[in-house]
C-alpha cells in the first residue's frame, strides 16, 4: 500500500477491493452462492432502419411561462429547430403541460411537409396554470409507444421553468422511465425550475442544460439544447460539429471569418439570429475571396429572427468570411455554424465537457473536464476555456483556464483531458457550462501511449524526434477573428513519451480556434 503508484495517490492508499465495493453499481448486492446455477441472458442490439431516431418534445406552458417572454421565446427557438434543423426521417412529437398534459403532436416523421404542421402547432401555444412534470414525461412515454413500439432508447427532451406543484411527480414517475429505458434530457429555464431535473436526467441517462433569463443569446441556447438532445441519437460521423458559436455586438458592419477544416464541409450552415432582422445584410465570400453565388439564404418563416446560410457540399476548406452589416444603430447578432465529416474516417477535432459531479456540495466536486481528440488521438498544448454562466444577473460569464499538466484537477498530463476546479461561486443556483479549444500554434496529436501504474515523472531527457511518414491529414478550426487562410499546414504526430517529444510549430500567423 505504500507504492509509489497512480492508484495509491489518487485513492488514498485504499484497496481496489474497498473502492470497488463501494462504488454504487455494486451496492446493495446479495452474497454469491458458488452451487447456485446462474443463467445468463444476452441482448441482441441491431441498428434501427426505419427513422433516424424519435423523439417527444415536452414543453412547458404553465402560467410561468408568461414572465421574461419565456414562452415567446421557446416558440422562436422550437420552430425554428423545426423548421429548419432536425433531419428529416426523425419521428418528432410535441406535449405540453400545466396543470395536465396534451399531445399537441402525435409521433410523426419529419419531412419538408411535416415541418410546417409541427411549426404552426408550436406556435399556437397559450401560457397558463400550474406545472405538473409527471404528467408530461407519463404522456411522453406513451407517444414514444404510439403504434407498438418500444421506447427503449428513445429521448424526451423536458423544458420547464418551475416547480412541480401537481401529482404525478417526477418521483413518481422514474421508475416507468428506468423500466422503458428511456432518456430524459432536461432543460431548466429561470431560477425556479424543478431541482429534481439535474438527477432525472442523470438516473436516464440523458443531459441537464440550464439556461437564464439574463442570457443575450437564450434562444440560441435553447435551440442547441434541443439539437444536442437530438443529434445524441445519430452516429458519431453524422453529427454536425460547431464551428463557431459567437455572440456579437454589431455596429454598422463587421467581417467574421469562419475556419472549414478540411475533414468538414458537408451540410456546413450559418445560422445568423438577429434582434433587427429586416435591417441586417449578409454575404459570405469563401477562401478564395469570391462572393458565394450558390449558397443559399433563407429567413425561417415571415417574422422570424432567424437567417439560414447552407454553403453547397462540400465546402472548401479554408477561410470563408461571412460580411454583416446593419441598417440599425447597433444590433447584437448571434451567429451559430456548423458542418459535418464528409467522409466518416475522417475524423474532425472534437471537444467533450463533463463535470466530476452535477450537484456540488464540495470545493473538490467543483470540476470542469474537457477532452480533446481527434479520432482515437488525443490533441495536446491546446488552450482550452470553459465558459460558466452564472445564475446571478449582475455577474454573467466567467472564464475558467483548463490544463492538461497533471497538476491541481488534472489527474494525468498529456492525456487530452484538461481540468480545472471552479473556485468563483456566487451563490446557490445553476451553473452552465460550455467550452471551447483554442490552437494557439502549438498544438500537437499524439498516435497513442503505453500506460503505466506510477505516478507521472517530470524529468529533462534528451532531446528526440519521432519521424512519421508524411500524412495528408490537416487541422484547422474556427479562428479567433483577423485569422487568414489555413493557419494549421500539417498536425504533428507524435508517440509515447510527450515530453521528449522534438518541439515543433504548427501554427500560422494568427491562432486559430476550434470546437
Amino acid at each position: 500500500i505504500f507504492a509509489p503508484s497512480k492508484h495509491n495517490h489518487i485513492c488514498q492508499r485504499r484497496s481496489t477491493w474497498d473502492v470497488i465495493s463501494n462504488n454504487a453499481d455494486f451496492q446493495n448486492l446479495g452474497d454469491s452462492v458458488p452451487e447456485t446455477l446462474v443463467q445468463v441472458k444476452f441482448q441482441e442490439v441491431q441498428q434501427r432502419n426505419d427513422s433516424l431516431g424519435k423523439v417527444v418534445m415536452a414543453l412547458d406552458v404553465s402560467g410561468s411561462m408568461n414572465d421574461y417572454n419565456r414562452l415567446v421565446r421557446l416558440k422562436s427557438a422550437a420552430t425554428h429547430f423545426v423548421r429548419d434543423v432536425l433531419p428529416n426521417g426523425f419521428l418528432l412529437g410535441i406535449v405540453v403541460f400545466s396543470y395536465t398534459a396534451t399531445v399537441t403532436q402525435g409521433l410523426t416523421a419529419v419531412s419538408n411537409t411535416s415541418r410546417t404542421d409541427m411549426a404552426e402547432a408550436i406556435n399556437r401555444l397559450v401560457a397558463g396554470g400550474g406545472t405538473c412534470i409527471g404528467c408530461a414525461l407519463k404522456e411522453s412515454v406513451q407517444v414514444l409507444k404510439e403504434g407498438g413500439r418500444t421506447a427503449e432508447g428513445d429521448t424526451i427532451i423536458l423544458m420547464t421553468d418551475g416547480e412541480e406543484n401537481e401529482d404525478p411527480r417526477i418521483a413518481a414517475v422514474l421508475p416507468e422511465l428506468l423500466t422503458e429505458k428511456v432518456v430524459v434530457n432536461t432543460v431548466a429555464l429561470g431560477t425556479s425550475a424543478a431541482k429534481e431535473l439535474e438527477n432525472l436526467a442523470l438516473m436516464t441517462g440523458g443531459k441537464a442544460f440550464s439556461l437564464s433569463d439574463s442570457q443575450a443569446n437564450i434562444e440560441v441556447a435553447m435551440e442547441s439544447a434541443f439539437v444536442e438532445s437530438t443529434t445524441a441519437q445519430l452516429d458519431e460521423a453524422d453529427r454536425p460539429i460547431t464551428i463557431l458559436d459567437e455572440s456579437i455586438e454589431l455596429d454598422k458592419s463587421q467581417e467574421i471569418p469562419i475556419m472549414i477544416d478540411p475533414e468538414l464541409g458537408k451540410d456546413t450552415k450559418v445560422v445568423i439570429m438577429s434582434g433587427n432582422p429586416n435591417d441586417l445584410v449578409a454575404n459570405v465570400s469563401d477562401p478564395k475571396g469570391n462572393t458565394c453565388k450558390n449558397c443559399s439564404f433563407r429567413i425561417s418563416n415571415s417574422g422570424s429572427k432567424w437567417l439560414t446560410v447552407e454553403i453547397p457540399s462540400p465546402a472548401m476548406p479554408g477561410t470563408w468570411n461571412l460580411a454583416l452589416a446593419t441598417r440599425a444603430s447597433t444590433d447584437v447578432v448571434n451567429v451559430r455554424v456548423t458542418s459535418i465529416a464528409v467522409a466518416a474516417d475522417d475524423h474532425p477535432i472534437r471537444l467533450r465537457t463533463f463535470l466530476k459531479k452535477l450537484n456540488v456540495n464540495h470545493a473538490l466536486d467543483a470540476c470542469i473536464y474537457s477532452e480533446v481528440s481527434k479520432g482515437p488521438h488525443a490533441v495536446l498544448r491546446a488552450k482550452v476555456l470553459a465558459k460558466v454562466m452564472t445564475p446571478q444577473q449582475n455577474v454573467g460569464q466567467l472564464i475558467v483556464e483548463l490544463f492538461d499538466d497533471g497538476v491541481g484537477a488534472d489527474v494525468t498530463a498529456n492525456d487530452g483531458i484538461y481540468s480545472a476546479y471552479f473556485t468563483q461561486f456566487k451563490g446557490n443556483g445553476r451553473y452552465s457550462v460550455v467550452a471551447e479549444v483554442v490552437g494557439d500554434g502549438s498544438a500537437i496529436v499524439v498516435r497513442g501511449r503505453r500506460g503505466s501504474g506510477g505516478l507521472p515523472v517530470v524529468a529533462s531527457a534528451p532531446e528526440q524526434s519521432t519521424n512519421w511518414p508524411p500524412t495528408e491529414k490537416t487541422a484547422s478550426a474556427s479562428p479567433e477573428f483577423g485569422a487568414e487562410g489555413i493557419p494549421f499546414e500539417q498536425f504533428i504526430y507524435v508517440d509515447e513519451d510527450i515530453e521528449v517529444a522534438e518541439p515543433q510549430e504548427i501554427g500560422g500567423k494568427n491562432a486559430p480556434s476550434f470546437r
